[in-house]
């Protein structure tokens, strides 16, 4: 197809555009975001959405319009379909003269925060600082000239924001740096071996200089011997370290006259070394450079790790003070004004690298390297992830003793390929327990369904599921073992955070939590937010309403939401979505094997907790689960002491246990006992749990009233009664059952008669106990009910 027909030439990405603005590319996503695309293009094997000049917004179609006519485009259009190339120099970096690259060295060092902050929104206020980092650099400067070497820069990069490339800070105008002579001799190459020691020839140090003179001398003497005039034999060398680059003079003249200088003493010297070291080191009283033997060098290592925090400049202070150091060491440490950097850099690395390895093996493993994941094998909804963290915002709880400002815990679900969130739970509690992080694996399994493969935690209470072990405490079955063998799911436990993609997450939901009421910050003890604490202080002490500056719970709670709905349609640029959202890579990447869903029928698999068997003690049931005491009684377990049950419970509706006999038998539920305020209890929670307690006392007071005399009848001699005494006993029990029934009949007509003395308005001291009073109220009530409905005068109430 010709390209003059593709559809895809008029539509660009947004690196594309990017380049063409001479921005960051996320600046611009972020700039598009909302603005549907029209088009798409093939980068680098990927589909990336694309956007026509028509279909951008108005803003960005006014800054290429700007762009274009500043770089001499026709047009927008022409500026994106030709955008403009990145910057090559001339020269290879190998060829330019040295000074070159020392000042692109140093425009690179002090443009480099700018150029990191170009598209920040505070660029104005940063703009001055930036000014004054560059004048310190190179002098007094306009701010027009910075501004042009900075768009320099950027245009030179073309949109690919690789500013770490010395290439762009090179100057217009760039010059070769002198050829180095070809060693045609066997002298020639004695000299450059000589300089092809050095460590930084235009920069040799000290004690580079003090054996590079010897072996220079040497070669002059050797030249003269062949019968070379001396000072043409100087000019020589001279020539052949120039050529090759060093720096042993600040220029030709200079050269020339060192070499000189240094012949000259090599020769009174009768070619001694010594005799051409720089002398104003020991002279001066103040050596500049210094070599630690081995064992000072461990000497001072140890000092700073294990006794100065990895100070240096102390610890070499107090081994100077202390003997450690030789005394010219120790010398140049007490008499400089600072302590030399010579001797700080021959620690330097051994210090840093054990600092980590100080502070813990775990800290050294966080600070050393680590293992790069590929996570293409890897589909969405294999493996679920779940971890905490204390929520950086303060908000307030209503609780009887009135609000309560806590930050509470938030325990977050996510899949761990595509980042999608699946569920999340604030509690509001200095410490979550086992109970809530089986509650919320129930809620992201019930809603999402199953893993695949399994479940991906840390370790800690992750990893030890709901048990917890004390003196009263049931072994629990781990949540492990039970998934693991009911549906095949393995459990795998991270050992760094750096492992867990979850922290990532963590990190984009706290980044949108800043703009909330009551954020303390990350590390609040660090970074002090004052009108917070100040705030924290007048709420506390009543100074100001709770809810002036913080959001109660239910608020919070929408707030979260909010912003794990907005983090889940967010994309992300990393390698594992690749500019997906974690919504589009839950629903793109899910494998081709569909995932186990539990509907009603078998929903308690993942609601309820299963127990090994249990006793069911003269006390009940009772268990610690998640460091929370249950006690479980009534009439079903005083008929079942001893036994042992099955306990099923769900842990976030506790209320009812459901016990299944573990020898075999029918279900059933027991009610739960809740602890009663130690001396606020009402007298109606009193009755509540007291029923609770007799229920379960009332089958074992029944058993044992029917046990307590069943004897065989030899156990009792034959008693002998005669017919009079007979005749009695039936005679009391016939006369006690006629007053038993005529007190009941005159109870029950006494009750009659106080219900009916209400409606008939008369006082029921007065009415005596008898069915005629009883029909004479009716009638009374009657009448007045029908000269209440005619409008007639109502009777007046009758006082005792």
């Amino acid at each position: 197809m010709n390209s003059a027909d593709d559809p895809s030439r008029d539509a660009f990405t947004a690196a594309e555009i990017a380049a063409a603005l001479g921005r960051a590319s996320r600046t611009v996503r972020a700039a598009l975001e909302g603005t549907a695309s029209n088009g798409s293009k093939a980068v680098r094997g990927q589909v990336a959405s694309a956007w026509t000049l028509a279909a951008l917004p108005s803003r960005l179609r006014d800054d290429l319009r700007a762009v274009a006519v500043r770089k001499g485009y026709r047009d927008a259009q022409n500026l994106l379909a030709n955008p403009p190339q990145r910057w090559t120099p001339p020269l290879a970096l190998a060829e330019m003269a040295a000074p070159h690259l020392d000042r692109a060295k140093r425009l690179a060092r002090v443009l480099n925060r700018a150029l990191a902050h170009r598209d920040d929104p505070a660029w104005p206020a940063l703009l001055p600082g930036f000014l004054d980092e560059y004048r310190r650099e190179f002098g007094a400067v306009s701010d027009r000239h910075w501004r042009r070497v900075f768009n320099r820069t950027i245009d030179r990069d073309a949109g690919e924001e690789r500013f770490d490339d010395l290439a762009l800070y090179l100057e217009e105008n760039l010059t070769r740096k002198p050829a180095a002579p070809l060693a045609v001799s066997e002298g020639d190459r004695r000299v450059y071996e000589a300089c092809m020691r050095l460590g930084d020839p235009e920069r040799p140090t000290v004690r580079e200089r003090d054996l590079l003179w010897p072996r220079i001398c040497e070669e002059i003497g050797a030249r003269i011997a062949a019968g070379i005039p001396e000072k043409r034999a100087r000019r020589e060398v001279a020539e052949l370290l120039r050529g090759y680059g060093v720096g042993l003079a600040r220029n030709g003249a200079a050269l020339r006259s060192a070499l000189k200088r240094k012949h000259e003493a090599w020769k009174s010297a009768a070619g001694r070394a010594d005799a051409l070291c720089d002398q104003r080191l020991g002279k001066s009283g103040r050596p500049r450079e210094h070599v630690l033997s081995d064992a000072e060098r461990l000497r001072v290592t140890a000092h700073a790790v294990h006794h100065c925090g990895g100070r240096i400049h102390q610890a070499l202070r107090e081994c100077a003070r202390d003997g450690v150091l030789s005394p010219v060491a120790a010398d140049a440490v007490r008499f400089a004004a600072e302590v030399p950097r010579a001797l700080v850099q021959e620690v330097r690395s051994d210090v840093r690298g054990l600092m980590p390895l100080h502070h813990g093996p775990r800290e050294q493993r966080l600070s050393g390297p680590y293992l790069d994941r590929d996570w293409s094998a890897v589909c969405a909804g294999d493996f679920y992830q779940g971890d905490d963290t204390t929520a950086p915002v303060y908000w307030y709880e209503i609780g009887d003793s009135g609000p309560e400002l806590m930050r509470g815990q938030w325990l977050v679900f996510i899949d761990l390929r595509s980042l999608f969130v699946l569920a999340h739970v604030l509690i509001p509690e200095a410490a979550y327990s086992a109970v809530h992080v089986r509650g919320l694996m129930t809620r992201a399994m019930a809603e999402h369904g199953l893993p695949r493969r399994g479940f991906y935690f840390e370790r800690n209470i992750w990893q030890r599921a709901c048990l917890v072990t004390g003196p009263k405490d049931v072994p629990w079955e781990k949540l492990e073992s039970g998934f693991q063998r009911d549906f095949g799911l393995s459990f795998r436990h991270a050992d760094l955070p750096r492992s867990k993609p979850v922290e990532r997450v963590f990190g984009h939901l706290q980044n949108r939590m800043e703009r909330l009421p009551g954020y303390c910050g990350r590390d609040e003890r660090h970074d002090r937010y004052e009108r917070l604490q100040k705030r924290l202080q007048d709420t506390r002490a009543g100074r100001a309403p709770v809810n002036q500056h913080f959001l109660s719970k239910e608020e919070m709670a929408g707030e979260l939401q909010g912003i794990v709905d907005a983090c889940n349609r967010e994309p992300q640029r990393g390698r594992m979505l690749d500019g997906m959202s974690p919504l589009e890579g839950w629903l793109k990447l899910q494998g081709p094997e569909p995932r186990a869903r539990f509907d009603e029928r078998c929903a308690h698999l993942l609601s309820h907790v299963r127990t090994v068997p249990l006793p069911i003690r003269h006390d009940g049931l009772r268990f610690t689960l998640g460091g929370q005491r249950f006690a479980y009684f009534d009439a079903q377990t005083g008929a079942r002491v001893g036994q042992k049950v099955v306990v099923y419970l769900n842990p976030d509706v506790p209320d009812l246990a459901f016990c299944e006999p573990a020898e075999g038998g029918e279900m059933f539920a027991v009610q739960r006992s809740n602890p009663l305020p130690a001396m606020d209890a009402t007298p109606e929670d009193f009755a509540r749990e007291k029923s609770l307690v007799n229920e379960h006392l009332g089958y074992q007071r029944a058993l044992y009233q029917q046990t307590q005399n069943v004897l065989p009848e030899t156990s009792f001699r034959r008693t002998i009664i005669d017919a009079g005494t007979i005749a009695r006993a039936e005679q009391i029990r016939e006369h006690s059952a006629e007053a038993q029934a005529t007190a009941r009949s005159r109870r029950g007509v006494r009750a009659k008669i106080d219900r009916a003395c209400a409606p008939a308005n008369v006082p029921a001291g007065l009415v005596e106990d008898s069915e005629t009073a009883l029909e004479a109220l009716g009638t009374i009530a009657a009448i007045k009910r029908r000269r209440a409905e005619s409008g007639a005068i109502q009777f007046p109430t009758l006082q005792p």
